[in-house]
């Protein structure tokens, strides 16, 4: 049953209530037009507030955000036995800065210096020092100090229970450092105050096992080596920790250090390049007269410390001492073939000079190696770079009938300038994948067996990016041997008295490519002066002014089985040879500019198997040879040019004197491109 309610509400029709309101914000004032009536602004560039907007606009009602706070800048004062800090300045703030001169307090700044906080905290224990002696007064490395340890029993112990083995002992200057008595468990120092001069601030110096040549050092009390053995002689020395360095970096020295090298200013210090360490055989008992059981035992320790201390370091040779004896003895090969043993360089005081029963001056390596490589720079196993051999003579007086005084096994940026005396090979170089760039700088060669420079003897490597400038071959069987290579350049070698061929193109396997003569020199007793033969391919061989004289055989001679193809001859001088150009085979041949004279039989010779064309072209060729009649020279009319049957080839532009009978004959009546024209014979 419905039930009628106590108090009944009336109804009505609903009626609309009133709008709510907005807050509005954007980068700038407000607008008359912005928002209705009842709402407010924020502008929030300049951070202020506007409203409630009314009839009349929109009110201001200023900044919604205060100034940056300031931060204090406080001072240490003495306020007695204590240390209090004072606020001497504000910093960071906006604004009106606050007052200044207040002090900190336990709970906040305060106006009094006596209610301001110590910050200096309880005095410590007292450090005594006992076993002095009455007579110097100073510690030595065993006296006891009281030293507070964490578990805070402040008994005392020594120095060096203190610093540990091997620890870094520091010392304020260098003068503290050299009148220290160090046990030998100390190896390492660390100097607080020091010069640029002396190796700035804060440097490290280590125990040495001698006198260092150069750079910042000290000679402490003690007389211990890096082994803890005592030695008066040599030592108690410190050097700069080179090791904690890497070589090519910055470190401080002196403004009038060496004037050879290199001073960068940066400020007010001038900095140079740390150079490689330099390890001297003299160090190990080498004195410059050849003594196998010394010499082998000083090599093997210098190896050891590079081993130990790692790649980039310099083996310094001694000096000859005078008379026969004179050099430093190698009795097995010097393998430079490991990561520690990368970037070493071999340097000597000069060339020992002419073999002779005395040396005097200059650095000699003496060895009797008769098979293998005296010195091996690289491996097969991985390339390694930055060798350098400089200044010494290598003899190896072992009668080798193979290898060579020097290896490059697959090394880049190998530096060579070095005389070699006899040995069989003087240097062969083999780098695989074009690994090399190696120079050989004024590099002399005399009494080998075998050649001085062999280039890609052994398979599958190849000779690439080698550099020859100067220097000379004398009384060897070649200059060079060139059987895989490319990318070859020699400039001003000269080869005198060759007992074979003196310069000899061999090539084999994946040939000969890129090979240029500069002014070169070929001189052979007993063959010819260049040759071009062998099973290989091999093109772009480039002579330029090119000598060739006194060859018992051709100037230039090509065999026909030869794969040669584009020979390019610029100039030159080819005098008194057998005949000057002897060509069998080969094809794009190309002879211009040269002057050739005095050959025996005839200038140049073309033979029958020569069909791949040949150019000689403004050349001055002739006076057939000269020879005794009656004990006074006469001239043989012999002919300029004998192409006997040879195709394909362009003569002209050339002067010929001396051939009576004709400047070029031709035997062979066969159809065949054969031009010559435009020579002038007298």
């Amino acid at each position: 049953m419905a039930r009628a309610l106590a108090n009944p509400v009336p109804t009505s029709a609903p009626r609309q209530g009133v709008d709510g309101r907005t807050t509005l914000a954007k980068a700038r004032a407000p607008l008359v037009t912005d928002g209705r009536i009842g709402d407010f602004f924020i502008d929030t560039v300049a951070k202020k507030l506007y409203g409630p907007k009314g009839a009349g606009g929109w009110p201001d009602n200023g900044l919604i955000k205060g100034d940056r706070g300031w931060l204090p800048v406080l001072a240490a004062k003495n306020d007695g036995a204590r240390r209090v800090h004072q606020v001497v300045d504000w910093a960071g703030g906006e604004g009106a800065k606050p007052a200044t001169g207040s002090y900190v307090g336990a709970t906040g700044l305060v106006s009094a210096i006596g209610d301001a906080v110590d910050v200096r905290g309880p005095q410590g224990p007292e450090m005594l020092i006992s076993s002095l002696t009455a007579a110097s007064g100073a510690a030595s490395y065993d006296t006891l100090l009281p030293v507070a340890e964490e578990g805070g029993d402040n008994r005392q112990r020594a120095v060096q229970g203190i610093v540990g083995a091997g620890g870094h002992l520091p010392f304020k200057t260098v003068s503290d450092a050299a009148a220290a008595d160090l046990l030998p468990t100390v190896k390492v120092v660390t100097i607080l105050d020091a010069t640029d001069a002396d190796g700035g601030p804060g440097h490290i110096r280590v125990r040495v096992d001698a006198e260092p040549v150069d750079g910042p050092k000290h000679r402490s009390a003690d007389r211990y080596l890096s082994t803890g053995v005592t030695d008066s002689a040599n030592g108690g020395w410190w050097a700069l920790d080179t090791k904690s360095i890497a070589a090519g970096s910055l470190v401080p020295v002196p403004v009038d250090a060496d004037a050879g090298k290199e001073l960068i200013a940066v400020g007010l210090r001038a900095y140079i390049s740390v150079p490689p360490r330099r390890i001297k055989l003299t160090e190990f008992g080498a004195t410059g007269e050849v003594n196998p059981t010394v010499d082998t035992a000083a090599w093997a320790a210098a190896l050891a410390r590079i081993d130990a201390d790692g790649a980039g370091k310099i083996i310094e040779l001694p000096t000859c001492k005078p008379g026969p004896t004179g050099g430093t003895y190698l009795g097995s090969s010097l393998q430079l073939t490991n990561a520690a043993r990368n970037k070493t360089s071999i340097v000597g005081s000069g060339f020992a000079g002419p073999q002779s029963s005395t040396y005097s001056g200059g650095s000699r390596v003496v060895t009797n190696i008769s098979s293998g490589f005296p010195i091996v720079l690289g491996s097969s196993l991985a390339p390694y770079t930055h060798f350098s051999l400089h200044e010494f003579t290598i003899d190896n007086q072992g009668s080798p009938a193979s290898g060579a005084n020097i290896l490059v096994n697959n090394a880049a940026q190998v530096d060579i300038y070095v005389e070699h005396w006899r040995g069989y090979h003087g240097v062969q170089i083999e780098n695989a994948g074009g690994q090399a760039i190696c120079r050989l700088n004024a590099s002399t060669y005399y009494y080998l067996t075998g050649r001085s420079m062999v280039f890609g003897l052994a398979q599958p490597y190849f000779a690439n990016g080698v550099y020859v400038d100067g220097g000379g071959s004398y009384s060897c069987q070649s200059a060079a041997l060139f059987m895989r290579a490319s990318g070859v350049y020699i400039s001003k070698h000269e080869s005198y008295q060759a007992t074979d061929v003196a310069w000899d193109f061999s090539a084999t396997g994946i040939g000969v490519q890129g090979v240029w003569l500069t002014d070169v020199l070929a001189d052979s007793g007993a063959s010819h002066g260049y040759i071009f033969r062998g099973t290989g391919p091999m093109a772009e061989i480039n002579m330029t002014a090119a000598q060739a004289g006194s060859n018992n055989g051709a100037g230039i001679a090509t065999e026909a089985s030869t794969l040669l193809n584009g020979l390019y001859v610029n100039g030159g001088l080819f005098v008194n040879n057998l005949l000057d150009l002897d060509l069998y085979g080969g094809k794009n041949l190309n002879v211009k500019g040269l002057q050739a004279w005095y050959a025996a039989t005839a200038t140049a010779r073309l033979n029958p198997t020569m069909t791949g064309g040949v150019v000689i072209e403004g050349c001055q060729m002739g006076h057939g040879g000269w020879f005794q009649a009656g004990g006074l020279p006469s001239r043989t009319p012999y002919c300029a040019l004998i192409a006997t049957g040879a195709d394909n080839y362009f003569v002209t532009g050339n002067t010929m004197r001396g051939a009576t009978v004709s400047a070029v004959a031709d035997g062979n009546a066969a159809s065949a491109t054969r031009v010559s024209t435009g020579n002038r014979i007298y």
